[in-house]
């Protein structure tokens, strides 16, 4: 039967640890954990599940670190988890292992990001899971990899769709900020002694971008963007960073273009697409923002093999669209074309993206149409959803209402002069 190791270090994780511990020990079968100088309760809580502890003196190579979790590992495969993740769905490793022509697989991080920029919902596929061997072992003092080895030996990683939840960057941005701070001073070591390191440059630049560093990251991320060692999943990641960047100097038309050079290359991500909508949405382009939108919705998938990408809900995305049906009506009635708003209104009723200034842009425009069927459930939408404020204005609409409801009760032989009676009465309420 085929065996895993689940392979740790920590250093003073009585915090996240049993979390991790639990999630993992039901499809694992040994834990190597390797302590850095934990002077808290992590030992003991490591014990609580029977794992194997080492001690290793802390030499500031996080490399270094996990090679020795591997040397004392034992399993036919290795799992690696830091202390704040948790294995979701773990039922699906044993049958990941159980394919006999596969190396390696990459899992999805997933987890919230509270970054001086905003919180975003980040995922990424990244390989956790492979065969051991002598020929595969970490490199780097930070942002630690196990691909470059891997690759060198004449493996393949394949994709897979188990999620590990990340928990350790939900904390506070000050937090954050010093975590990469340290991150940058390890890259910097690093750098030192291996100049030439492209992925070292990669982290280093992303590092300086989420301090807003971006003086520093963009002549680093600009010398290795047309790498050919780099996986196409970095070369991607790095356009989206120029977007932050151009972005902060108000250049939406290269924000847009690094959009553009991120999807040509990975095309099944979310973060370049979603950057695209909101900018052709900033610069006015509201029916390119819908499209993009559009083909987001069809690209959304756990899958993407972009080193970071993004998770979006529903919500963001319906904010995203009602604010391109707002401003698509409000500019056609600007330019006194209230059919075309009208279209716009409607459209986004079909979808169900309803706002006050929407319905209330539509209400008006059904009733200078006679369209009284339409009117009542715009009216009914406007009513419910009027601040509560706002009694006159409720009592208007309401008598409004009450009179639509009536017309609407006459026999079909009403005349065109009773329409037009009504919907002068409504221009009056609409006042």
């Amino acid at each position: 039967m085929v065996s895993i190791t689940l392979a740790m270090i920590v250093k003073n994780e009585e915090h996240y640890l049993q979390g991790c511990l639990a999630s993992a020990r039901p499809f694992v079968d040994e834990i190597v954990i390797v302590d850095t100088g934990s002077t808290d309760a992590t030992v003991e809580i490591a014990k609580k599940y029977g794992a194997k502890i080492f001690t290793f003196a802390w030499t500031g190579n996080f490399s270094s670190a996990r090679n020795e979790s591997l040397k004392h590992s034992t399993g036919d495969w290795i799992l690696y988890l830091d202390a704040d993740e948790r294995i979701i769905d773990g039922g699906q490793l044993k049958k990941l292992v159980s394919n006999q022509q596969i190396w390696a697989y990459t899992l999805l991080v997933s987890g919230k990001v509270n970054l001086p920029s905003g919180t975003v919902d980040q995922v990424m596929a990244y390989p956790r899971l492979f065969r051991r061997h002598p020929k595969i072992q970490f490199e780097g003092h930070v942002h630690e990899q196990i691909t470059p080895s891997i690759i060198r030996f004449g493996k393949k990683i394949v994709c897979s769709d188990a999620v590990i939840e990340h928990l350790g960057y939900g904390v506070s941005v000050d937090v954050n900020i010093e975590k990469t701070k340290r991150n940058i001073v390890l890259l910097k070591k690093q750098l030192e002694k291996q100049p030439n390191d492209e992925y070292a440059k990669y982290q280093l630049g992303n590092s300086h971008v989420v301090l807003k560093e971006y003086d520093q990251a963009e002549p680093l991320l600009q010398s290795i963007v047309r790498s050919s060692i780099l996986a196409n999943s970095i070369k991607s990641s790095i356009y989206n960073l120029f977007v932050e960047i151009a972005l902060s100097k108000n250049d939406y038309d290269e924000a847009e273009q690094c959009c553009r050079n991120s999807l040509k290359i990975i095309p099944a991500q979310t973060m370049a697409r979603w950057f695209l909508s909101g900018i052709t949405a900033k610069c006015g382009k509201y029916e390119d923002s819908l499209s993009i939108i559009n083909e987001l919705r069809s690209n959304l998938r756990h899958t993407s093999k972009l080193a970071y990408d993004l998770v979006l809900n529903e919500n963001q995305i319906r904010e995203r669209e009602l604010y391109c049906y707002e401003m698509l009506s409000r500019e056609a009635l600007q330019r006194s074309d209230p059919d075309d708003a009208y279209r716009w209104v409607n459209e986004a009723e079909r979808k169900k993206i309803l706002s006050l200034p929407l319905q209330r842009r539509g209400l008006e425009i059904a009733l200078s149409r006679r369209d009284i069927s339409s009117a009542c459930s715009k009216l009914e939408y406007v009513i419910n959803n009027l601040p509560e404020e706002s009694v006159a204005l409720r009592d208007k609409f309401k008598i409004l209402q009450g009179k639509l409801i009536k017309f609407q009760a006459v026999s079909s032989s009403s005349t065109h002069s009773h329409t037009k009676n009504l919907t002068e009465t409504a221009a009056v309420h609409m006042q």
